[in-house]
């Protein structure tokens, strides 16, 4: 596998922000982040993400330590390099979306921003996954988990019928 985009779920205590995502999610992750290529733990790599912290959508160095981060790999068939090319230039500098995290997650009532962003709506929005807004880091976890065992024949990636 030498090719590939790589979702990194943060799983370390953090910040008082991060147990609060973790509460209103029911969640294990507090955050998550896409690597543009096949990552490994204790790597520094370019991430890709929607953050509360660093105020919105923006692209980021950071160190994938084992200890805070739970990486899954995704076939490149997953993602079309052209959109998330436009992805990234279109939503630069986004703000977060504390409402939409908050009305789509804590209230379930399924409202978010079209112009903001969390962290798990921008991954999912990567790979064109319907309805990203729906998804908490836990829940995404869950379905890229899912994709990746489902895909993965004893040869390496198999993605005919995706």
């Amino acid at each position: 596998m030498t090719d590939g985009i790589t979702f990194a779920f943060y799983k370390a205590k953090g910040t008082w922000q991060n147990a609060v995502v973790r509460f209103g999610t029911r969640s294990q992750y507090s955050h998550c982040e896409a690597i543009l290529q096949v990552a490994e733990h204790e790597e520094r790599v370019m991430c890709h993400s929607a953050s509360s912290m660093d105020g919105g959508v923006r692209s980021k160095e950071i160190v994938l330590h084992k200890e805070c981060w739970d990486l899954v790999t995704l076939p490149p068939c997953f993602y079309d390099k052209a959109h998330v090319a436009k992805l990234l230039q279109d939503t630069k500098g986004a703000y977060y979306d504390y409402p939409g995290i908050l009305l789509s997650h804590v209230f379930s009532l399924n409202r978010h921003s079209q112009s903001r962003w969390f962290c798990s709506e921008f991954c999912a929005e990567l790979i064109k996954v319907p309805n990203p807004h729906t998804y908490s880091p836990q829940a995404f976890y869950d379905l890229v988990y899912y994709l990746r065992d489902k895909r993965l024949d004893q040869t390496g990636w198999a993605c005919k019928d995706v």
